[in-house]
């Protein structure tokens, strides 16, 4: 981080009054340096969620093997989904399965966007636990097929 803050400061020296105090300018350069880590890494995380689900759809192959693994995955996604609360369960299934976007599901729902974030995070959480032995076989299967 440190490397970044002063490559940052190099890079823009012609901007900077070099008569006022510099370390001011070099916190709020490693603030937002770090903001944009973190912003990174939620977004990282975002795809993660969705990640679990799109492996879930690839699985469906003509491979015999695969077809295996894809219909144990949907037998544990139901019964998943069955272990769920009925409000986790529905803000899933619209997120999930009919495409609707967390404030299209808050206004339907009459609830907040983050409601409806911890609702899919509750449900994700679920969803990890029940596949957590598939997931290495996930892996391979979509890095063999250049998914990943």
């Amino acid at each position: 981080m440190a490397h970044e803050v002063f490559i940052t400061l190099w890079n823009k020296m012609a901007d900077i009054d070099l008569t006022k105090a510099i370390l001011p300018y070099l916190i709020t350069i490693t603030k937002n340096k770090c903001l944009n880590i973190i912003k990174a890494r939620k977004v990282r995380a975002k795809y993660k969620e969705h990640h679990i689900m799109d492996l879930v759809h690839c699985v469906a192959l003509e491979e015999p093997v695969s077809r295996l693994y894809s219909f144990d995955l949907e037998t544990i996604i139901k019964e998943s989904l069955n272990q769920m609360t009925k409000t986790v369960r529905d803000t899933f299934i619209l997120s999930r399965y009919r495409k609707m976007s967390y404030a299209e599901i808050s206004k339907l729902e009459g609830i907040s966007i983050k409601a409806v974030e911890y609702r899919i995070m509750s449900a994700l959480r679920v969803l990890r636990k029940k596949c957590k032995d598939y997931l290495p076989v996930l892996g391979v299967i979509a890095s063999s097929l250049c998914i990943i």
